[in-house]
């Protein structure tokens, strides 16, 4: 399994924080996991 922050996901994906977030509220995209206290992936 590969980790991708919000950022690289953004980039790969060509869509922005916002719609990020409101995929995963919607349950079509996976929810982010804390990697360390100040990091999510």
């Amino acid at each position: 399994m590969q980790l991708l922050r919000v950022k690289d996901v953004e980039r790969e994906l060509g869509i922005s924080r916002t719609t990020i977030w409101r995929l995963v509220k919607a349950g079509a995209f996976p929810p982010p996991l804390r990697i360390t206290s100040k990091a999510i992936a």
